[in-house]
């Protein structure tokens, strides 16, 4: 078993805290403004609870399996039919969210690029990025040591 961290890039710190004080300062100005129930008040915070959920805090090894580790669950992700690995920053550049978290605890969820086509992600800094390329998809996560990660992976693989 070999364990990886995630460690938080400079976009995901900047895009989090932004988002933490424009979801946590509405809701206390409207509060201010009329301190009666209001939406607001109880909606983005949910979300941001919700988001936390789904952060992602790192990653492990472990026979044929990738788990991504979350808050309270881990992902797995099966290693049977990985046809190729990718390294490098470049890997997410101009990429389009289709469905997901867009840099509040992570960057998750479906994305998609020239690149690497259609692609799920479980990114924390994208500086980090390895692609992992199965038969019709791809995922990318980024470990704080890619290198190393990629490594380990080739010999579980026999690559």
């Amino acid at each position: 078993m070999y364990t990886f961290d995630a460690p938080w890039g400079t976009r995901l710190k900047v895009s989090t805290f932004l988002s933490l004080a424009i979801m946590l300062g509405l809701p206390l100005y409207f509060y201010l403004q009329s301190p009666e129930a209001n939406i607001a008040v109880f909606a983005l915070p949910a979300i941001i609870l919700i988001s936390a959920f789904f952060m992602v805090r790192g990653y492990e090894l472990q026979d044929n399996f990738l788990y991504v580790h979350r808050l309270f669950w881990k992902t797995k992700i099966d290693l049977t039919d990985l046809q190729e690995i990718k390294v490098g920053p470049e890997l997410t550049a101009h990429s389009i969210r289709t469905f997901g978290n867009g840099g509040l605890f992570a960057f998750t969820g479906r994305f998609r690029n020239r690149t690497l086509g259609s692609y799920r992600g479980y990114i924390t800094d994208h500086k980090n990025a390895v692609a992992l390329v199965f038969s019709g998809y791809s995922v990318v996560v980024s470990p704080g040591q890619p290198l190393i990660f990629e490594q380990q992976i080739r010999s579980l693989k026999k690559f």
